[in-house]
């Protein structure tokens, strides 16, 4: 999925010039849901190309639908994910008629993507950053952020 992101401070795809409303992470989890109870199975891949979207809120949101998220935690390029180069790299390295596995083809966006980048933005001085979040231990992340936020509460409390 490609737009304009601002993570979980505002709307996933906002509004544009061209738009008439945007999507709101709630409104990706409903989808996502839908698409799980319709077709029994989790999506291997989510991949957001837009910005501030590898945000742990969203993977926790999306962690029941989904197995893997690809993201950037900063801003993107306008030019988004080098798609032609990510597919034409899987496409070199699958023989005929076999599939690659939702990680490998995970890790091989986010190897692309930066590869691309530094190629091209280098000599701007220009950095970008994509990740590959596997989601399976989302709950355990978020018991511990909500255990760590308990004792910062209850220690600022007590000052």
């Amino acid at each position: 999925m490609c737009g304009h992101g601002s993570g979980v401070t505002e709307d996933f795809f906002m509004r544009d010039p061209g738009s008439l409303d945007s999507l709101t992470i709630a409104e990706l989890h409903e989808a996502l849901e839908a698409f799980t109870t319709k077709s029994g199975k989790k999506l291997d891949i989510l991949g957001l190309d837009a910005c501030h979207m590898a945000m742990g809120e969203i993977g926790y949101q999306v962690r029941n639908e989904v197995t893997i998220v690809v993201g950037a935690e900063g801003l993107e390029p306008e030019a988004g994910w080098p798609y032609q180069r990510i597919l034409a790299k899987a496409k070199s390295i699958l023989p005929s008629g076999h599939r690659m596995t939702g990680e490998g083809l995970a890790t091989l966006i986010v190897e692309e993507y930066i590869h691309h980048f530094r190629d091209y933005d280098a000599l701007a001085g220009r950095s970008v950053d994509l990740g590959a979040i596997r989601l399976e231990r989302m709950g355990d992340l978020a018991a511990a952020v909500e255990a760590l936020a308990t004792l910062l509460i209850d220690a600022n409390g007590s000052q």
